[in-house]
């Protein structure tokens, strides 16, 4: 038998649980605030980018779309992986 363990009270910016580990319903958010912050987080975004020439940002494209494409080939192998493995274990 295992020994269930409270998770702790309070996580890096994850919802309060209850002691039965049900999580809690958020607060009401303000949506104006929210906008704002996204705003705000998006031009922050922008400024970290805005001194970077075109060529560096097609390359950092590129490097973003080798890098999508190996993980999407990565998740089919293990996909196929874990069918043989459970393909070997049913015979």
């Amino acid at each position: 038998m295992s020994k269930q363990t409270a998770e702790p009270s309070a996580t890096a910016g994850a919802e309060e649980k209850t002691a039965t580990g049900v999580v809690d319903p958020p607060t009401a958010v303000d949506g104006k605030a929210l906008r704002s912050e996204h705003k705000e987080a998006k031009e922050r975004q922008k400024g970290r980018l805005g001194g970077l020439d075109r060529q560096t940002l097609t390359n950092l494209l590129h490097q973003m779309l080798l890098i999508r494409r190996f993980e999407e080939k990565r998740a089919i192998a293990n996909t196929r992986m874990r069918w043989r493995k459970e393909c070997r274990q049913n015979r």
